[in-house]
């Protein structure tokens, strides 16, 4: 009977909560223009000197304490809509269920809480098995494979070969012999999401293989076997330290960031891998955000598409 009245009260306990969250986020938005005001009036007094000089630490701290402030408040509200969306979800009649359902699925947005894990919410079960099936497919590797042999040519060479207008080819190939560097938007005309095969490492069942990291990997002569290795060694370091109750510390930090979805930067023998639970690959399916030799370094400079023996 305690348990029916508690979750009875809920939904008015959550709207009073989330109520009261969003009056603050806009009262510390108005302090916000507010603070901001104040500085800027400071900076244009004939009087700035003097002003610095008596109040200079105020001017320095209270947008860092708003920033702060700002930051509380928006985990808060996170927080209660991750908590509520599950008894908000229940209370929608079926038809209504549906279209926001299925909204969601169209914009690949997480559905309603899983009451496992309430931080993370999953996707639709349909988008879930489909990405869980394109990311443990067998086919894990580009032609010619990522990384090898790598450099700068073989980034030339994948321009060449993947984008087909020949204009947008002579803009990223400019823009990478000019600096070496690609920005995600411009790796992502090149390269797709490619799914690595199940690196047979404990509870990492897959491996998504991002643009930015498919790009970085030919650059940077970093096979996908390499990743599946310090994959492997990631997994084996993981279960030394939960085993080991003076270490165990450590396992239960990357338990905490994969938890939260936060990113796991990894020293492997030879790689560093730097990657995050998957939002849509499934569990145990990894998104590998980027790579690069162990100690990092700088990366092989350009080189004229002209000195390149390209196919």
């Amino acid at each position: 009977m305690a348990r029916k009245q508690a979750d009875t009260g809920f939904p008015m306990a959550w709207s009073l909560l989330t109520e009261a969250a969003t009056s603050a986020r806009l009262d510390a938005h108005n302090i916000r223009h507010m603070v901001e005001r104040w500085c800027a009036l400071a900076d244009a007094s004939d009087y700035k000197e003097e002003v610095y000089a008596e109040a200079g630490d105020l001017i320095v701290n209270l947008p860092k304490s708003v920033t702060e402030l700002e930051t509380t408040l928006d985990a808060l509200s996170y927080a209660l809509a991750a908590l509520g969306q599950k008894q908000l979800r229940d209370r929608l009649p079926i038809d209504a269920k549906f279209r926001v359902d299925r909204a969601l699925v169209d914009a690949r947005l997480p559905m309603a809480v899983d009451e496992s894990n309430p931080i993370l919410p999953p996707v639709n079960a349909s988008v879930r098995r489909v990405a869980r099936r394109h990311a443990l497919r067998l086919v894990a590797d580009l032609n010619p494979p990522l990384g090898v042999p790598g450099g700068p040519c073989q980034v030339i060479q994948r321009i060449r070969d993947q984008v087909p207008n020949p204009r947008l080819q002579e803009a990223l190939v400019d823009d990478y012999e000019e600096d070496g560097k690609l920005e995600n938007a411009e790796a992502a005309k090149i390269y797709g999401i490619e799914p690595g095969d199940a690196p047979n490492a404990s509870f990492i069942k897959g491996v998504m293989i991002s643009a930015h990291a498919q790009f970085r990997m030919d650059q940077r002569s970093i096979s996908v076997a390499d990743v599946k290795q310090a994959l492997q060694e990631f997994t084996q370091a993981y279960s030394k330290a939960k085993s080991n109750p003076k270490t165990r510390f450590i396992s239960d930090r990357w338990d905490q960031a994969l938890a939260y979805g936060d990113k796991i930067i990894y020293d492997a023998k030879k790689i560093t891998i730097v990657f995050a639970l998957s939002k849509y690959g499934g569990k145990g399916v990894m998104d590998l955000i980027t790579t690069y030799p162990v100690g990092g370094g700088a990366d092989p400079r350009p080189i004229p598409e002209a000195a390149c023996r390209l196919r």
